[in-house]
Formats: C-alpha cells, sequence, structure tokens
C-alpha cells in the first residue's frame, strides 16, 4: 500500500468491554469541490477525518506474525490513574508522612502502601480488599512499588489495620469501661476509646505540607454531613452502623454517618465519622471543636474562620460554640414567618438571578445580618410541585373512602392516608383533614397552613452573625455549599471513590476506612487543581475516565527482549500526562 501514514495517530477505542485499535488522521477538503488553491479566496473548507480499523491487539499481532522484527507478545496495564495519584502522593510528602507516623510493615509492606494502594483501588471504584491484589496486579505499581499483587488481600489488610487502631485494644477498653462485649457506644465513648491521633496527625500534617507548596485558600470552609446505608445485620457488632433517617430513604438498614468541611476548591480540610443515629446538630460541637483547632495550629491562634452549613446544624447551643468566628447559614421558612410575609417590594437588591431582601433580626438569642433570596421561577416551581401533591394525598383520601366506606376502622385508614402521604416535605396532615357525614366525606383544607407555605414559595432565607457583612458576598459564600454536596456524592458513588458501600464491619476498621476514603477524596480534588491550573476544566469522573484511558504496553520480541511504551494518547490525555509529570515516571 503506497499511502504516507506519517501523519496517522494509532489510538484505542472501548465498545463493551472490549478494547480496539484505529489510526486516524484530519486534513481539510474543499466544501465545493470545483475550487482548488489554499489562499485566501481560494474557496471555503472544512475539516475532514480518516479512520481506518487495526483490530485488537491479538489481530495486529496475528498481522505482523512472520516477522522477527515485530513483537510476538503483546499486553497492556493500567498506568495513568494508580502513577498520577502514586506520584503525587510521594511529591506532595503524604508518603513519607505516613511512614513517620505509622512505621508499621505486614510482609514487608509498608502501613503507607497498603493505605496508597487502598486508596488508588477506591478511586477506580467498588474494590473490597480480598480484590484489591487483583486489581493492583491490573496496574503498573506492582513493579513500581516491589510489592507481590498476592499479598494484597483481607486477611494482609486486617492485620496492617489491626496495627493502626486495634479491635482488640477497643475490646478492653469496653470491657475496662464495663461495657458489655456486646454493647453499642455512644459517639462520645467512641471519641474516647477509639485511638486515631495518628490518623488525625497524619491528615494536618498533610495539610501542612500542602499550604506550603500551593496556594490554598482557607478563607471559607464548608461544612455538611451525609449518611450511608450498609447491609449490617442487627447482631453485627459494631456502634457506628445504626439505624437512622437515611437521605437515601433507607431508613430500615444501619447506616454511618460522615461529616467533612472543605475549603472553596472541594478539597476536604476536615472529617468527622459518627453514629448512624446522631442528629448533624448533636455532632456540630464535636466537628467544630476538631475544625478550629485543626485550623489554629496550621495557620494562627488568632486566626478565625469563615463557616458555612447547612439549616440541619441550627441550635442556639451549637452557635455559641462558634460565636467567636464568622458563619453563614440558612432557616427554616416555615420556623419564620415574618421574613416570609414581606412583601417583594422590600426586595430592593439583586444577586444574579435573585431578588434580595436585606435586614436584621434576632437569631437563637443574638441579633444577626439577614439576606432572603426570591426566584420567582422557583416559585412557580414549588407551587406545581406542592398543588400536584395536595391532588395526589386528596385522591388517595377519596379512594381510601370509597373503597372501604363501610369497614370500622374507616377514619384510622384515612388519618394514615394523611400520615403517610407527603406534600412537599411535610405530612399531609399539615394541610388537609376530612370530615365524615350522613354517609358522605368532605375534604376540609387548613387554609392557615397553605397560606404559610405558599408566602415561603420562592424564597430562601441566608443568614450570617457578621453584621457588617455584604449581603450578596455572603448569599455568594452560602451558594458555594453545592461544593461540599459534590464532594459527598462523589465519595458515596460506587463507580469513583466508594465510601458506600462500607466492606468492613469493626469499629475500629470502619474508621481507617473512612480516613482512606477522604484521602482517595483528597488526592484526586488535589489533581483536579493541578488540571485546572493547566486551564482544564474537569469534574472529578472526567478526570478519572481520562487517566484511566492511559495504559501501559508491554511488548515481547522473539529474541526475549522486549519494552515497555504508552498507547498513543489524544491531546487531552498527553496534556495530562505533561502536567502530572507522568511521560518520564519512573
Amino acid at each position: 500500500m503506497d499511502k504516507d501514514f506519517s501523519k496517522f495517530t494509532i489510538f484505542p477505542e472501548f465498545k463493551k468491554g472490549h478494547r480496539y485499535y484505529y489510526a486516524a488522521r484530519t486534513y481539510r477538503v474543499k466544501i465545493n469541490p470545483e475550487q482548488t488553491g489554499k489562499t485566501r479566496g481560494s474557496g471555503k473548507s472544512k475539516v475532514a477525518c480518516e479512520k481506518i480499523y487495526l483490530g485488537t491487539a491479538q489481530d495486529i499481532l496475528s498481522k505482523l506474525a512472520g516477522s522477527e522484527n515485530e513483537p510476538q507478545k503483546i499486553s497492556s496495564r493500567e498506568y495513568g490513574l494508580p502513577t498520577a495519584v502514586y506520584k503525587l502522593a510521594q511529591d506532595v510528602g503524604i508518603m513519607d508522612i505516613m511512614d513517620t507516623v505509622l512505621p508499621y510493615t505486614v510482609k514487608g509492606i509498608k502501613a503507607s502502601e497498603f493505605i496508597i494502594i487502598s486508596a488508588i483501588s477506591k478511586l477506580h471504584g467498588s474494590i473490597s480488599k480480598d480484590k484489591t491484589g487483583e486489581y493492583f496486579s491490573t496496574t503498573v505499581l506492582p513493579e513500581k512499588m516491589g510489592i507481590k499483587a498476592g499479598d494484597l488481600h483481607s486477611k494482609t489488610y486486617w492485620e496492617m489495620f489491626e496495627k493502626i487502631i486495634s479491635e482488640k485494644e477497643l475490646k478492653e477498653k469496653k470491657r475496662d469501661k464495663g461495657k458489655e462485649f456486646n454493647g453499642k457506644l455512644s459517639i462520645e465513648e467512641l471519641e474516647e476509646l477509639i485511638d486515631d491521633e495518628k490518623l488525625e496527625s497524619i491528615e494536618e500534617k498533610i495539610w501542612l505540607q500542602l499550604l506550603q507548596r500551593y496556594t490554598l485558600l482557607l478563607d471559607v470552609l464548608l461544612y455538611d454531613g451525609t449518611n450511608s446505608f450498609t447491609y449490617y445485620q442487627d447482631h453485627t457488632i459494631n456502634s457506628y452502623g445504626q439505624k437512622g433517617r437515611n437521605k437515601k430513604g433507607r431508613h430500615s438498614l444501619r447506616q454511618v454517618g460522615l461529616f467533612m468541611a472543605v475549603t472553596d476548591d472541594g478539597l476536604p480540610f476536615m472529617s468527622q465519622l459518627a453514629c448512624g443515629n446522631i442528629h448533624d446538630a448533636k455532632i456540630f460541637p464535636t466537628a467544630m471543636s476538631k475544625l478550629i483547632k485543626r485550623y489554629h495550629r496550621l495557620m494562627s491562634e488568632a486566626a478565625k474562620i469563615r463557616i458555612a452549613f447547612d439549616k440541619g446544624n441550627n441550635s442556639k447551643k451549637n452557635f455559641k460554640v462558634i460565636a467567636e468566628h464568622e458563619y453563614v447559614g440558612s432557616l427554616v421558612p416555615s420556623n419564620h414567618p415574618a421574613l416570609t410575609s414581606l412583601g417583594l417590594e422590600n426586595y430592593t437588591k439583586t444577586y444574579k438571578e435573585f431578588k434580595v431582601y436585606e435586614g436584621e433580626t434576632e437569631v437563637f438569642g443574638s441579633n444577626h445580618k439577614i439576606c432572603i433570596t426570591y426566584n420567582e421561577a422557583l416559585q412557580h416551581k414549588q407551587m406545581t410541585a406542592f398543588s400536584k401533591h395536595m391532588n395526589v394525598a386528596k385522591n388517595s383520601l377519596r379512594e381510601e373512602f370509597e373503597n372501604h366506606k363501610a369497614a370500622e376502622d374507616l377514619q384510622e385508614r384515612l388519618n394514615m392516608i394523611l400520615h403517610d402521604n407527603k406534600v412537599l416535605h411535610s405530612r399531609a396532615c399539615r394541610y388537609l383533614g376530612f370530615e365524615i357525614k350522613d354517609g358522605m366525606m368532605t375534604i376540609i383544607e387548613n387554609q392557615d397552613e397553605i397560606a404559610g407555605k405558599e408566602k415561603e414559595f420562592g424564597k430562601n432565607i441566608i443568614f450570617t452573625n457578621k453584621l457588617q457583612a455584604d449581603c450578596l458576598e455572603t448569599i455568594g459564600i452560602y451558594k458555594e455549599k453545592m461544593k461540599i454536596e459534590e464532594s459527598f456524592k462523589t465519595v458515596k458513588d460506587h463507580r469513583i471513590i466508594s465510601f458506600h458501600p462500607i466492606w468492613h464491619w469493626t469499629d475500629s476498621k470502619i474508621r481507617i476506612d473512612a480516613f482512606i476514603s477522604v484521602l482517595a477524596y483528597l488526592l484526586i480534588k488535589l489533581l483536579q487543581y493541578l488540571a485546572r491550573e493547566d486551564g482544564l476544566e474537569m469534574s472529578v469522573a472526567s478526570l478519572i475516565k481520562a487517566l484511566e484511558g492511559i495504559r501501559e504496553v508491554f511488548l515481547v520480541y522473539p529474541d526475549n527482549t522486549a519494552i515497555r511504551k504508552l498507547e498513543d494518547q489524544p491531546p487531552l490525555q498527553m496534556q495530562l500526562l505533561n502536567k502530572f509529570g507522568l511521560l518520564n515516571s519512573p
């Protein structure tokens, strides 16, 4: 074939889990075939692409068989994601920090290596410790780290994790405190008995390194919590897994709580594990105390934090904990009818698509600046949803009445309908009632409650203890809280970080696993931060996908010589390889 292939690029594509190779080039052609020339005025042109299917690696090798100069065996391993994370952990000093704080080995493997391998495997998806070695063997890490994949399994991980936080010692402490062997511990008791100071020390030392190495701002910290349901049986012995109000509606399952404070860039600054039955407001003082102490140690004793958090943390007691610092939060509109009743003529400012009211009022015992946002489109959306839910509840009442008119427990059945049906976030009985007379049912609407609710539509009440704060800036800070909600989605996504599902079932190992999940998230967010420096705006999921597409090819020749090389990569992956310093990574 007399054709110039010098401008072709070879790249892989994935279809239904299989890898196929193509060669392609781009060139320009005239839109009007009758026009020629490349100078201005010679006619418009467009970009065309020539793509040639090469087949699988086996196909390519089969076509080349018989040539002594061609490889007789070819294999590939994952390179981009594991190498990027491992190199970053080395460059930032995370591996050295863990080696200093956790000077343990199992089968010659250091604690830092167990942890970083687990963090990388979490970024690959939901993998149990027993499957970690299997994943590890598909990457370039065994050779880079000098570790046998067969030594990574649940038993070696348990042995190492037991050195980090001992379950045996925890049981002995429970016994010394007079607790039953199978007895559940409160969060206060867990905080006292679980010795996780080493993990706290590692997190703090990492942040000390990050602040020295990068231009990271800690002017605003965004705080929130979530919970992850588990499949623990009721008799499974641990205290973190408790039944509570689950954010996914799985209230019958035991769950574990995780709270985090992240920076404006989404980097996790602090994390707090909690029992699944703990309300957000109850864990708030413990988490804030840890957050403030860490902030002061890293910045200065006099430094004040600006914290943004959700309404679930509101209480007079909690505000006293952070009274010396600046905070931004939101109020439950139904608890402040005087504010939601203000006419729109009082909304004299604007923030993007929102009208804004600015004022001061007493909140939880002290004066606060109030910023209420109003959006007409949001009002219509909430009104439509409210009407829809009301109609569903009314129709359910009518259907139940018609089907069970003669039932002795008719009243109880109808009350259950109002109890079980939701109108937005409230039970239907808040807005609806009924009266049965002469064999007929009349549905009664609570006009006061409905009118009060309608005044809330389209509005969000944001407040801060900094009375001189600019209202529009305060709203902007609160809106940034979406970043921590995105953080929790990532941490809980079984395709990415995989804190959920939780593979461990003892309190000590659950604590370590949470630490590794947050570390994995910190590392991928740092890579995202570095990519952004290079002009690449990528989500965590898209960054992981791009890195996973970078693979190393191993070629074995007839004379038993072998070479390693990276697959040809598209421009995006080449930019990432350059930015992360992976082209010449040892």
